[in-house]
């Protein structure tokens, strides 16, 4: 990103471990008076999304698994045969 200073240079620095992730800090530093901290923010995690995407990497979502214990499941029907749409 055009907006990023070369100095200090920027830095990637692991920092810890997700439930489904290594997480990673990046340092860079902007020049307020020309530009919104915020959009090159954005700017840069949007770019970096889209390196890895390109790359084949992926960025896991967390799943959950949910167990019912004791009990059989509800009966599951569909909306029409339960009459819908003239119930």
């Amino acid at each position: 990103n055009p907006q990023v200073l070369p100095y200090p240079e920027p830095a990637i620095y692991f920092s810890a471990f997700g439930d489904s992730s290594l997480n990673f800090t990046i340092y860079y530093w902007v020049n307020l008076r020309v530009a919104s901290g915020l959009k090159v923010d954005s700017d840069v995690r949007l770019a970096l999304f889209k390196a890895l995407s390109e790359s084949g990497l992926a960025i896991p979502f967390p799943r959950v698994d949910v167990s019912l214990l004791g009990g059989a499941l509800p009966q599951q029907t569909s909306p029409v045969e339960n009459g819908w749409p003239n119930s």
